[in-house]
């Protein structure tokens, strides 16, 4: 996986929104969509900067990616709401 760096408006997939992330946020480490199982956001240039990538046959494990400035974050439920509901669907 390459990614770029630097900071980027993303804006959240209707994957992501289902999940309850905000509509956008700051995001870096864009990836290509097509090396990931779901894409949660992407940035400006249509890179993932949010996404749930499984590395097993096992659909239930995997790797979860959130890029999020340390400012705090208004409603950190959508956190725990991507772990447990990412792979489930």
């Amino acid at each position: 996986m390459q990614a770029m760096t630097g900071l980027y408006n993303s804006t959240a997939t209707e994957t992501g929104k289902k999940m309850g992330m905000p509509d956008w946020f700051v995001g870096s480490f864009g990836i290509d969509p097509s090396q990931v199982d779901k894409v949660l956001a992407l940035d400006e240039y249509g890179k993932a900067t949010a996404w749930i990538k499984s590395f097993t046959k096992n659909k239930y494990n995997g790797y979860i990616q959130l890029w999020l400035l340390n400012k705090g974050i208004y409603d950190p439920s959508f956190i725990k709401n991507v772990a447990e509901y990412g792979f489930y669907q």
